[in-house]
């Protein structure tokens, strides 16, 4: 008991003695018993029997004059540092150096580890809760902080689902390409009949000859970049039920084929026996060029097709009459077109206008009708 008291009050008065550097330049070597030093979650983390290039600020405790070595401490190790001779000379003359050796030096080198222990163990105790707290209050945020997210996007789910309508999927502009027709759909929004993992069902209506329209179903693969904005992920989290249909190819290429046949039956109404898809003339060096493309309509094959026109001035004045005969065989729902880039016909400089005045249709049986006036139709 006398020696520990002994040992204590040593180690009292130690804190008295002033703190020194010590490096290669006043010392052989320095050696750490132990040593503490923080990691990245600010925990201390104990070292024993590590080389050591300079210490800063070591209060000695003891010296071992046989073996000319100081015994120090720094806030964070405890250090062995053996001396040149000019140094121990000096350490051994310092009287408030206790001068240690045995089970004494033992003694106190196992007293300012301990101390170290004891201080470091503590402070990461400390550590340790602040830590623990600090995750505590990260993940209760975290969930607050998601528990508001659900809140708020179940929200905007909601006021989304109340102001449209599930059909009408936003594209914003990114490209479909129909796998069927090959056609590319570029615009704000796609009429959607269903969706898969993949691809989009959608329809739009196809702009067709007399000002008439056909309601076409396609299957595109749904572009990456689509499926990166927000405000097509928010159609799919607010309809997600309803968008969840496909259809096969087959049934879709029917329904078109219906569509198409529809379109037909309503071109035939307005022009029985066909109409014009697209005309045109001119002159090369005052001689009449003319071409045309003609849809038949009839069930019939045109065998010959007549067209007779009439080219005037401004004011009327007739300046050259003709016709031109195109040679079939055209088939039902079926269109084909001719051009004439020279002819017989010449006319004025003032030629301005041309009109189809008459249409002659000769069919393969050898029947022929003649169409005029409004029977001669246009696209």
């Amino acid at each position: 008991m006398k020696k520990h008291l002994t040992l204590f009050f040593f180690l009292l008065s130690c804190c008295s003695i002033q703190a020194q550097d010590f490096s290669y330049g006043n010392s052989i070597s320095r050696h750490a018993f132990v040593i503490y030093q923080q990691d990245s979650q600010g925990l201390y983390q104990r070292k024993e029997d590590v080389s050591i290039d300079k210490i800063y600020g070591a209060k000695p405790y003891a010296y071992d004059k046989k073996n000319q070595t100081l015994y120090a401490r720094t806030e964070n190790a405890n250090y062995a540092i053996k001396l040149y001779e000019r140094e121990a000379k000096e350490a051994k003359k310092n009287s408030n150096i206790p001068q240690l050796k045995g089970d004494d030096l033992s003694g106190a080198i196992l007293q300012v580890t301990k101390n170290l222990d004891n201080i470091y163990a503590e402070k990461n105790r400390r550590r340790e809760i602040f830590i623990q707290d600090s995750i505590a209050q990260v993940v209760a945020a975290q969930k607050a902080k998601a528990r508001e997210d659900s809140i708020a996007q179940a929200l905007a789910v909601e006021n989304y689902r109340k102001a449209h309508d599930w059909h009408w999927v936003p594209q914003r502009n990114e490209p479909f390409y129909c796998s069927l027709c090959h056609k590319k759909s570029i615009a704000d929004s796609a009429f959607c009949l269903g969706m898969s993992s993949d691809s989009i069902y959608y329809a739009d209506y196809e702009q067709k000859d007399l000002g008439l329209s056909v309601f076409k179903l396609h299957v595109a693969r749904i572009p990456s970049e689509l499926t990166r904005k927000e405000s097509y992920n928010l159609h799919l989290m607010a309809f997600k039920d309803s968008l969840d249909e496909q259809y096969s190819e087959d049934l879709i290429e029917y329904y078109n084929d219906m569509q198409m046949y529809e379109y037909y039956e309503k071109l035939g109404k307005i022009a029985p026996y066909g109409y014009f898809k697209e005309w045109d003339w001119g002159t090369n060096y005052s001689n009449v060029t003319f071409s045309f493309r003609f849809l038949n309509l009839n069930k019939k094959t045109i065998k010959y097709i007549n067209v007779y026109w009439r080219i005037t001035n401004d004011v009327q004045d007739v300046r050259e009459t003709g016709n031109f005969k195109g040679t079939g065989p055209l088939e039902q729902y079926t269109s084909a077109a001719w051009s004439w880039d020279y002819s017989n016909y010449y006319v004025a400089g003032d030629a301005s206008r041309m009109k189809i005045t008459k249409v002659v249709l000769t069919y393969m049986d050898g029947t022929q009708k003649v169409l005029t006036g409004d029977n001669i139709i246009f696209n």
